[in-house]
């Protein structure tokens, strides 16, 4: 059966095989329907990011990558493709050129696949009059993000198109005709590693990039927050808020079902830090996400404020920027508290019993970046999955208990209390 569904996925992508694609795309480019290479050899003064999707935490994890960029070419204009409710994260960055939207399909597969590449190919039609030295895809799997970033380095018509390649997980090879020159490399790193040494691989860069780097927190992201701050004490005060108020923040959901630890647990832990330390909370989330951060506050009133779907991203980055504590799943927010330096407790549903292989749900993959980052996970798998979770419900990560999750919590406050006395306080290492 697996062998003939390959089959029959193989007939139904085959016009959208990159080599068909690009075949494609050099008769368009002949036609003067999408953009012309400039010549090569030239110094790098253009360059475009690819990221055409709408997922927080990657987009989050793609900064120290863009900042890197900068490093390698300072004087360049550094422009990007990212789903359009990212546009937010970016437009703040000072080195950052141009931010252009791009809305991912929603039509069922394999249409999806169809609409959007046509949909790149007319935005690079439509968008791209200029002309670009370098097309970057930090993305290292060979999934389906990849394949449109990848393709729209093509269509970008830069003379030179970077990523790693489609090989390095053994999906999808083919990929690489969408590329000048492709990286390998990169296997069981974290992903913001993996990122930032694609400039070391493709022999751009004679820099290092240690692993300890996954630590360091971000000033440009203390850049977004800072352009959302103003409007954030407005937020506060409607709220009850006011300014110096200490305060922690909740993103009881996720993604994906499976990543969200089950609300009553995480209600309990509120009560007891509302207790033991004072803490009010604050639920954050999209507008999907509201009805869920709204019941969080519903059982914990006086205690829990929804703030779902009524801040951005720049918003939500000066919330996490003073707050005094993160507690949520593997999710966006958890990404930019970690990145900035705030004291953040991250349930994960990967048992750590595999935190030795590369999956996309291991948290020595995609963990959230930073020096007070603290993530709890299970130990075992929960029958009947093997490795990794495989329900589309929260199972796993329900065996999670809440003194797993308070204990780190009261830690990291603790510790914070501690250097602000100007007191040396011992506690657990993870």
């Amino acid at each position: 059966m697996s062998r003939m569904r390959h089959v029959l996925t193989t007939v139904i992508y085959s016009p959208l095989a990159p080599l068909s694609v690009t075949s494609l795309g050099r008769l368009l480019r002949i036609m003067g329907w999408l953009p012309e290479r400039p010549v090569s050899g030239r110094s790098v003064r253009r360059v475009l990011v690819i990221q055409p999707h709408n997922s927080l935490g990657d987009h989050v994890l793609s900064v120290p990558f863009l900042h890197e960029i900068h490093r390698l070419w300072p004087q360049a204009e550094i422009d990007l493709i990212v789903g359009n409710a990212m546009t937010e994260l970016f437009t703040n960055i000072p080195f950052v050129h141009r931010v252009i939207g791009y809305t991912p399909s929603k039509l069922p597969r394999p249409l999806t696949r169809y609409q959007d590449t046509v949909q790149l190919a007319l935005l690079c039609h439509r968008n791209l009059t200029s002309q670009y030295d370098v097309a970057l895809d930090p993305r290292w799997d060979s999934d389906v993000y990849a394949y449109l970033s990848r393709a729209a380095c093509f269509f970008s018509g830069a003379s030179l198109r970077f990523a790693y390649s489609g090989a390095v997980d053994a999906r999808d090879p083919d990929l690489d005709r969408f590329l000048t020159r492709a990286a390998t490399g990169g296997s069981h790193e974290h992903e913001v590693i993996r990122k930032m040494r694609l400039f070391e691989r493709l022999g751009l860069s004679s820099r290092h990039v240690e692993d300890r780097e996954q630590l360091q927190t971000s000033d440009v992201l203390r850049e977004v927050a800072a352009a959302g701050r103003s409007e954030v004490l407005q937020i506060l005060q409607t709220a009850g808020f006011h300014e110096g108020t200490r305060y922690g923040v909740l993103a009881p959901s996720a993604s994906a079902e499976k990543k969200i630890w089950p609300i009553e647990l995480l209600s309990k832990v509120v009560q007891a830090l509302s207790a033991k330390a004072g803490l009010r909370f604050f639920a954050v989330g999209s507008a999907r996400e509201a009805e869920r951060c709204e019941r969080l506050a519903h059982m914990n009133p006086g205690i829990v404020t929804s703030l779902a779907g009524q801040t951005g991203v720049p918003h939500l980055c000066a919330i996490l920027s003073d707050s005094a504590l993160f507690i949520g799943n593997d999710s966006g927010p958890a990404h930019i508290s970690g990145m900035l330096g705030r004291n953040t407790v991250v349930v994960s549903p990967f048992p750590a019993e595999f935190n030795g292989i590369d999956h996309v749900l291991a948290p020595s993959r995609f963990r959230p970046c930073g020096p007070l980052v603290r993530v709890v996970q299970p130990q075992h798998p929960l029958a009947p999955c093997r490795h990794s979770c495989e329900f589309d419900e929260p199972h796993c990560v329900a065996q999670v208990q809440t003194r797993e999750v308070l204990v780190p919590c009261l830690e990291l406050l603790a510790e914070a209390a501690g250097a602000e006395s100007g007191e040396v306080i011992c506690s657990r290492k993870e």
